[in-house]
């Protein structure tokens, strides 16, 4: 029998990631899916500065000492590594989730709210140059 072929020249190899440390991020991962909802991380407002001050947070607790996290008793390092692995999905994806998307919404809202007002009877309303029942 001759050797087998494999093509994976140019693919990932992901045997060059250290054994044990995603292990511990998936820990971190699975907490906040509890937490608060599996994928969660990716509707939070202003989620740049949130998750980049939350990866500064970790680091520094880390740098001074402290290697478990007081919530999760989980590594620090985890859920830093968590936290930049949101932050380059955001910059991969930003039109999922742009960094200013709340602004966004709220100027939206406004604009709605300034070119549709209440009318006779309540309940109707009316667009400059439109009527909606």
């Amino acid at each position: 029998m001759s050797e087998g072929k494999k093509y994976d020249g140019g693919k990932p190899r992901w045997s060059l990631v250290p054994e044990g440390v995603m292990e511990d991020t998936i820990k971190v991962l699975e907490f906040g899916a509890q937490k608060y909802a599996p994928d969660n991380w990716k509707h939070v407002p202003e989620a740049t500065t949130r998750y980049y001050d939350a990866a500064m947070r970790h680091m520094d607790a880390w740098w001074q000492g402290e290697t478990k996290d007081g919530e999760t008793g989980q590594s620090h390092l985890a859920h830093a590594m968590c936290c930049l692995m949101f932050l380059q999905w955001l910059e991969n994806n930003p039109e999922k989730n742009p960094p200013n998307l709340q602004k966004q919404l709220q100027e939206k809202l406004e604009a709605f709210r300034t070119a549709v007002r209440p009318v006779s009877p309540p309940g109707s309303w009316v667009e400059i140059g439109k009527e909606f029942p």
